[in-house]
């Protein structure tokens, strides 16, 4: 029977008992920006588009006759070209000249793209400005065999990456203050975390700071500090700040995984599944008591404290398969017994 594997994060494993800003939060300004296009992959060793894909062929054309030939349209039977779709993130503060890793994707019938090299691709972002240009020899790891009608793939051949095969072209301007006001954004949204956050930065000296919702903080830059920027959000990025954590259970009925926070708590309930008899109760002294018992069996367990860790490892005991342990956290939460979200994956 498969064992359940239980990891309670107590408080200092859920997160480190002080983390930077730098790993909570970003400017709002500098943040990435994606950008694609629509490309073409020669060198392929008859793996590319089918005749079938009409527009692989007709951007060849095209592209023959912008360098000054002019091919006829039967002049192409191999299967030596592929389409693709380009795309790339774009770093904030990249500047021109600087490379950037390339994504390529299929967008035809070909087979593999392994081998093949990406034409001269113009990457444009959501205004259709140019941004970058790629180009370059696609890198597609794993195995890819074929033998007559037999074809192995150890992973998926028509996509790839070119490491940086992209060079930038055009900036993309960060404003890092306006009107003396820095704009802080929380990777995670949290009242508590953004409004810790505001009295670290102020206990800290460096600025004054406004917790203006649960994602983003108002830094109030000074003229002195606005002289020198830069130094100023290093200083700003390196305070530490204890996050708040979520009441969150995390489950994979697939392994068998289960991952509890620490402020998941449980209150007085009995539940009977099956031949699954159990009963939280509160003491005197107010601990939780949990008695776990199962029908015609010798075996019971009594726990004392207030954590789900508790009920988990007495399931567990029991032998009490994964998906049966789903339906009885689900159910305690649904007679309201927990206040943690519960995340089946």
């Amino acid at each position: 029977m498969k064992k359940i594997l239980i990891l309670f994060i107590i408080g200092c494993l859920a997160y480190p008992l002080e983390t930077r800003i730098k790993e909570l939060a970003y400017i709002e300004d500098a943040r990435p920006n994606r950008i694609m296009g629509y490309g073409l992959v020669v060198g392929l060793t008859n793996t590319g588009d089918s005749l079938q894909v009409l527009v692989t062929y007709k951007s060849m054309l095209n592209l023959l006759k912008k360098m000054g030939l002019s091919p006829d349209p039967g002049d192409i039977k191999s299967r030596n070209i592929a389409s693709v779709m380009v795309t790339a993130e774009l770093p904030p503060f990249n500047k021109q000249g600087q490379k950037i890793d390339i994504n390529v994707s299929s967008v035809g019938d070909a087979y593999s793209l392994r081998g093949g090299t990406l034409l001269l691709t113009n990457l444009l972002g959501p205004d259709g400005k140019t941004y970058a240009t790629a180009q370059g020899n696609i890198t597609i790891g794993g195995i890819s065999a074929e033998s007559g009608e037999t074809k192995y793939r150890s992973i998926e051949p028509n996509r790839g990456i070119i490491p940086n095969g992209g060079i930038v072209e055009k900036e993309i301007p960060v404003k890092l203050s306006q009107d003396n006001i820095l704009t802080l954004v929380l990777n995670n949204q949290d009242f508590i975390t953004s409004a810790r956050m505001a009295f670290a930065i102020e206990k800290s000296g460096l600025a004054f700071c406004d917790s203006y919702d649960a994602s983003t903080l108002k830094v109030r830059v000074s003229e002195t500090a606005k002289n020198n920027i830069v130094d100023f959000i290093a200083k700003l990025m390196d305070i530490m700040v204890v996050p708040d954590t979520v009441a969150k259970i995390v489950v994979s009925e697939r392994t068998g995984i289960i991952v509890i926070g620490e402020k998941v708590k449980i209150s007085p309930v009995a539940i009977n599944y099956g031949d699954v008899s159990i009963k939280i109760l509160k003491d005197a002294g107010d601990a939780v008591n949990i008695d776990v018992t199962e029908e015609n069996s010798q075996f019971k367990i009594v726990s004392s404290g207030n954590t789900l860790a508790d009920l988990v490892k007495s399931l567990n005991a029991l032998g009490t398969k994964p998906s049966t342990l789903i339906s009885i956290l689900q159910a305690i939460k649904a007679a309201g017994a927990i206040t943690a979200e519960i995340e089946v994956i």
